[in-house]
């Protein structure tokens, strides 16, 4: 589909003044400089999985205002309230839904950083659960976006910022965590004696406050609800989304996309259920998360298969939530989940090149929203033709058209 979203550009070999126009329309489009030294700006109406064209021009650059050590974000669609002391979200408002976003009476924090540690080398005996000790917040804004930059310390990590950007224009909110993880204390050498001690897990927790609420979550081939929809026995612990989890009722919802972050829990974190005795029997398992916190799986050691003992090092992850009015099919989270997870992608191209094209294209679209093109490949029967494979994205029996070149029709 044709979309208008956010775009980050490398600064490298740019002037520091220039201006970037639109050359569709001839209109100058506004961008800045981002704490974190990339350009953003804001592509409107690029093409279905095609490109735009906009000319970098002299000009002068428009770079963030430092705004001091703020605690708030707002733009027409959101206000967001940190905590000054440990830099975590105590409310998100929904200006178009007037509806606050955030459980402020859950146990942990939104947009807390949480680290689980064992320090027995029993199972049964209990874990500890650290949270952010400190932090200091940094505000900035400018004509694009304004960005609220967070440097926090923490048992779990030598060092740990996070950014959450809310775009002026765009209604979404993207978060942006980066951390050094500390050494974990388990290696090659101790790991026969060490049992469960040194075993430790990393979340951060999004209690949101949506009442009635239903999950919905895509996985590889379909759009499913956990728990009701799975089959006695199997695990309710966590999962391995894929484009995107939403939590709604038939009035409003949220959706949250990560390319990142491997598994989601929801009701509350918990890093190693299946251990036995842990939560007793599958009854109690199969039971349907009692609030509608969801928590970000980001890092386990606790799995002695296909795990790291050790995951220390710089890690960064990216994820981003966006509130709808409906339930998720009317809120277009597929649609989102897709866009998250397929940035738009800039390129700066210089000179002249052999060949015509035009300044914008589409090299191919669909007339339905909810249907995706996942494979083009050359037929291998007998070596002509192509081979196109599309997905319906909300369960709904669909019939659609598709365009390539945008003059020729498939």
């Amino acid at each position: 589909w044709k979309r208008t979203d956010g775009v980050q550009l490398p600064a490298v070999g740019l002037d520091k003044d220039f201006k970037l126009v639109d050359e569709s329309t001839g209109r100058e489009v506004a961008h800045q400089t981002l704490p974190n030294g990339q350009v953003a700006f804001v592509a409107e109406d690029v093409p279905s999985t095609g490109y735009k064209t906009f000319s970098i021009q002299p000009g002068n650059s428009r770079v963030m205002t430092d705004t001091g050590s703020g605690d708030s974000l707002e733009n027409r669609f959101y206000r967001i309230q940190f905590d000054h002391a440990t830099g975590v979200i105590t409310s998100i408002h929904d200006k178009e839904l007037n509806q606050e976003l955030v459980d402020s009476s859950a146990a942990y924090r939104f947009n807390e950083y949480l680290y689980e540690r064992y320090e027995s080398t029993e199972p049964e005996d209990p874990s500890t659960w650290y949270r952010v000790s400190s932090a200091s917040l940094k505000a900035n804004s400018g004509p694009v976006a304004s960005v609220m930059t967070v440097k926090a310390s923490a048992v779990g990590v030598e060092s740990m910022q996070q950014t959450v950007t809310l775009y002026n224009d765009l209604k979404r909110i993207d978060f942006n965590l980066d951390i050094v993880k500390s050494p974990s204390g388990i290696n090659g050498s101790n790991y026969a004696d060490h049992g469960f001690k040194n075993k430790e897990s990393v979340y951060v927790s999004m209690p949101l406050s949506i009442p009635d609420f239903q999950i919905r979550h895509e996985l590889p081939g379909a759009v499913v609800e956990p728990t009701r929809q799975q089959f006695y026995g199997s695990t309710t612990a966590f999962y391995s989304v894929r484009h995107f989890t939403d939590i709604s009722n038939k009035q409003f919802g949220v959706t949250v996309s990560s390319p990142d972050v491997a598994m989601m829990e929801y009701g509350r974190p918990s890093s190693n259920p299946i251990f036995p005795g842990k939560e007793g029997d599958y009854e109690k398992k199969m039971v349907y998360p009692s609030n509608s916190g969801l928590y970000l799986y980001l890092l386990d050691n606790a799995f002695d298969t296909n795990i790291l003992l050790d995951q220390r090092g710089p890690i960064s992850f990216f994820w981003s939530m966006r509130s709808h009015t409906g339930n998720w099919q009317k809120g277009q989270a597929d649609q989102f989940g897709w866009q998250v997870l397929n940035p738009l992608l800039p390129r700066i191209v210089e000179g002249r090149h052999s060949g015509t094209l035009p300044i914008e294209n589409s090299f191919l679209s669909i007339d339905k929203p909810n249907v995706a093109c996942s494979i083009i490949k050359p037929a291998e029967a007998n070596g002509a033709g192509v081979i196109l494979r599309f997905n319906e994205t909300q369960g709904t029996a669909t019939t659609t058209t598709v365009n390539r070149f945008q003059q020729n029709t498939v």
